[in-house]
């Protein structure tokens, strides 16, 4: 009977936390950057998908702040299938940065609900936006991980309010590599590096809920350049710092 008890017990207890786990949001943070107090309301979508395996319904949205309205999807959302939770933020009479929590209840993530952050600031004049330096090196001037993800969220981040703001942008990716010695394969692997980071541009532009044709993409311009790839060259400051991939703005 204890046996019995306990697999119950941890049955229920799996359920819950694959079920919490399952409630995927694209992103749980969102910042509006500059909102111009007499523009009128502006708004933003937070998509999810339905990853927990059985129907999932939001029971509730929360906020505290005044000048935060909410909307949601009120039906029942089907395995895999996607739901939204949207924010309207009147900036009317207001002034100033603001860091604002949203917190969403579902039939999954009752006792454990999911929080979304939202940040802006209010201010009677916009500055012209502006998009953020982005470059990757490779080999011994690469950067760990978690930096390099750091730098691309900024860059992503600015890239989505300069389109908010301005509708289009066209970029272009500039790739370099070392001289190989196989004919033709530093160009290769350039080309591909740069293709990658489109690729990841694109889809960072979709989690902000943005039409990827937004952006228009130059023709990627492919370098080989720097000292010839060798066992003496391998690995070195000096090329490396020839092999890199950074997006321009035109």
């Amino acid at each position: 009977m204890k046996k019995t008890f306990l697999f119950f017990v941890f049955l229920f207890s799996s359920y819950h936390f694959f079920a919490q786990q399952g409630v995927s949001f694209d992103r749980e943070e969102f910042n509006f950057r500059h909102i111009l107090r007499d523009g009128g309301e502006v708004k933003y979508r937070f998509n999810f998908k339905n990853q927990t395996g059985f129907l999932l319904l939001i029971t509730k949205v929360y906020t505290d702040c005044t000048f935060f309205s909410l909307d949601w999807l009120k039906t029942s959302i089907e395995r895999e299938g996607k739901g939204y939770v949207e924010v309207r933020v009147n900036p009317s009479g207001r002034l100033g940065e603001f860091t604002e929590k949203i917190i969403v209840y579902t039939s999954a993530n009752q006792a454990a609900p999911t929080v979304l952050t939202v940040t802006g600031n209010i201010s009677d004049k916009i500055p012209e936006p502006k998009i953020e330096e982005f470059i990757e090196h490779f080999g011994v001037l690469a950067e760990n991980i978690s930096e390099r993800n750091k730098k691309f969220y900024i860059f992503a981040e600015s890239l989505a309010d300069y389109i908010m703001k301005k509708g289009k942008v066209v970029l272009q990716i500039e790739s370099s590599m070392s001289p190989m010695p196989q004919a033709g394969y530093s160009k290769q692997i350039a080309q591909k590096r740069a293709d990658d980071l489109q690729s990841e541009i694109v889809k960072a532009i979709g989690t902000y809920d943005l039409d990827s044709n937004s952006i228009v993409f130059e023709k990627a311009n492919i370098i080989t350049q720097g000292p010839a790839y060798s066992k003496k060259t391998q690995g070195s400051s000096e090329s490396s710092k020839y092999q890199y991939v950074k997006i321009l703005k035109k």
